[in-house]
């Protein structure tokens, strides 16, 4: 999978699920690639959580300049609520199912 925000990069990933536990609400999965870590979600009582653990691996990123680490969040914060907007019209189309 390729993924993309606002400014010029585009990150592969490899993304396994390894928890999918639906009594309990946790959906997790590792992340390989230009990234490695895992991200998970827990959905409980109406409310979905959302937390992540990853390291960088595409060297040019790695090395950018501490200076740079207040764009690169306004970056992932960018991509993390577009995602977020893409999963509320995913999940609009499918209530009541």
């Amino acid at each position: 999978m390729s993924i993309r925000s606002v400014l010029p990069w585009t990150l592969d990933l490899v993304i396994t699920r390894t928890v999918e536990d639906r009594p309990s609400g946790i959906l997790r999965v590792d992340l390989a690639g230009d990234l490695a870590g895992w991200a998970q979600w827990v959905v409980r009582d109406g409310r979905a959580d959302y937390d992540q653990a990853c390291d960088v691996r595409t060297p040019v990123l790695r090395r950018l300049p501490r200076a740079l680490d207040p764009l690169m969040r306004w970056n992932h914060a960018a991509m993390m609520s577009s995602g977020e907007a893409g999963l509320r019209r995913h999940l609009a189309g499918h209530e009541g199912s």
